[in-house]
């Protein structure tokens, strides 16, 4: 199928240059290239003591012993159970 994108110079320069060093097209390095990017990464993660241990996102903040407490004191106070069944 034919369709039409705009690629940045320098992309389309090392997308040529592989294509040429690997003799394939350049559409066909640039069909591998969006299937490899288009597929899933794969989770990995170590076990601490038989749990699974995951790797933060980009944005997550370390939770304390103290933020664990309040959460729990929320939770057997009632507030957070109701914000969960809602």
């Amino acid at each position: 199928m034919r369709t039409t994108i705009d690629l940045p110079e320098e992309l389309l320069r090392t997308a040529k240059a592989l294509a040429e060093n690997r003799h394939q097209t350049l559409s066909r390095v640039i069909t591998d290239l969006a299937w490899k990017g288009l597929e899933p990464t794969p989770v990995t993660y170590a076990l601490k003591n038989g749990f699974p241990i995951l790797p933060p996102s980009a944005d997550a903040r370390p939770y304390t012993l103290e933020h664990v407490k309040e959460m729990a004191a929320e939770f057997e106070d009632g507030q957070m159970a109701a914000e969960l069944n809602r």
